[in-house]
């Protein structure tokens, strides 16, 4: 029903001089459903970004400290958690909204700022 009068209103903007907009509960959703496809390239953008950021203050640039693989490692730790949450979202029969837009750079800052922690720790290990 809510469709049918989106569609009414996008047919009868324009005519006699008058402009018609509709606001329905679905407007909200379609609106925030068409920014998801911009919020992917940001963060898979921010995703390269903090690879190559853990790349180099992981580890020295030289061939047997350059830590590639752990930031790797971390990065797709990050995605497995974000996926297995929402999964788990899912599962429980909560519906992806607006809201959630943000959880991909969450998780990131979160996963990135742990893997600098366990790094830090292992260091102080090391020289112990």
């Amino acid at each position: 029903m809510e469709q049918f009068m989106i569609d009414v209103c996008e047919e009868e903007s324009g005519n006699m001089g008058f402009e018609v907009l509709a606001f329905t509960a679905r407007s909200f959703n379609d609106v925030s459903f068409a920014t998801i496809f911009f919020d992917v390239w940001k963060m898979l953008g921010g995703y390269v970004i903090m690879f190559i950021y853990t790349v180099l203050m992981l580890g020295r640039l030289t061939k047997t400290e350059v830590r590639l693989y752990l930031s790797g490692a971390g990065i797709f730790s990050c995605i497995l958690g974000l996926g297995a949450s929402f999964g788990i979202m899912f599962i429980l029969g909560m519906k992806y909204n607006q809201t959630h837009h943000i959880l991909p750079f969450i998780a990131i800052g979160i996963g990135i700022d742990d893997m600098f922690v366990i790094m830090e720790c292992w260091y102080n290990l090391a020289s112990d």
